[in-house]
């Protein structure tokens, strides 16, 4: 049997890592589709705001990360997500989007 390694964010391949990256994001996008009508370049905004706050995990997300089993794991993207809708809203709301 063949066996397929996917590639990974280190190497560059890939931008969601894995399923609770993809899972996580959703937040940021549905604020984006509420606020602007899905413009590519918002939807683009609120993937890399994001990523950014995942990769960087501003408080609370690093906190979050240290809850018990496989619920930090999730919670610290959640929190990503909710950092990013929240800056989406924020510019909707400053008549910048």
């Amino acid at each position: 049997a063949q066996t397929y390694t996917l590639p990974s964010a280190l190497d560059g391949g890939c931008a969601l890592r894995s399923y609770d990256d993809v899972r996580s994001v959703e937040p940021a996008v549905r604020v984006a589709v509420r606020c602007t009508s899905a413009r590519p370049v918002v939807l683009a905004a609120a993937f890399v705001l994001f990523r950014v706050f995942d990769i960087l995990k501003p408080p609370p997300c690093r906190q979050l990360e240290r809850l018990p089993t496989g619920l930090g794991i999730m919670a610290d993207d959640q929190g990503a997500a909710v950092l990013a809708a929240a800056c989406l809203g924020l510019a909707r709301w400053r008549g910048w989007l």
